[in-house]
């Protein structure tokens, strides 16, 4: 404490100038040292906060636009599901017998009269299988027309290819048709 004293006592013994200039040199430096010491690692790692918020509101908007987009598509998927199963109930299981439609179409009418049905070799696809069937009726035209409608309505689809119309004389039929017709199966 004597030390401090003595010191004491030969600063107030220097002259005021000289006081002045030690005092300033002494707060200059306890600025620089509390600054470099303290200061400057705070503004530095508030910087390095501020950048990191900053990437973190970014990712953040990111994501809320992925979000949103993932919403869309899950919304997108489900209606492409709806129509998935809505084209399913549309496709014959394979436990239907599409001649046996075919043959209850045609004795609706007693005008048709189917002279030839035979099953071809299925087909079978990436997510299908196609049954193919050659068919030949006599009929009158108008009647052939119906009859087609007919098949076009059943609850299955039936696509009609390779018709060839040929005119026949006898008393109850006008034209002899012969075709090719598939029924589709979704494959299991």
């Amino acid at each position: 404490m004597e030390a401090l004293n003595e010191l004491l006592q030969r600063f107030k013994s220097l002259p005021q100038w000289q006081r002045i200039t030690i005092v300033l040199v002494l707060g200059v430096l306890s600025f620089w040292l509390l600054y470099n010491f303290n200061i400057k690692p705070l503004r530095e790692e508030l910087n390095q906060k501020e950048a990191e918020a900053e990437q973190l509101a970014l990712t953040v908007s990111r994501l809320k636009v992925i979000e949103k987009r993932k919403q869309a598509l899950e919304k997108e998927i489900e209606k492409l599901k709806k129509k998935i199963a809505l084209l399913e109930e549309e496709l014959p299981t394979g436990k239907e017998d599409v001649a046996q439609i075919l043959k209850s179409i045609a004795t609706q009418n007693k005008a048709i009269d189917i002279e030839f049905l035979r099953r071809e070799k299925e087909e079978k696809h990436k997510y299908y299988e196609a049954y193919p069937y050659t068919i030949i009726v006599k009929t009158t035209y108008p009647d052939f027309l119906w009859w087609c409608e007919k098949i076009s309505k059943a609850d299955r689809i039936i696509n009609f290819a390779n018709i060839e119309v040929v005119s026949v004389d006898d008393k109850k039929h006008s034209i002899r048709a012969k075709m090719r017709i598939k029924a589709f199966t979704l494959k299991k």
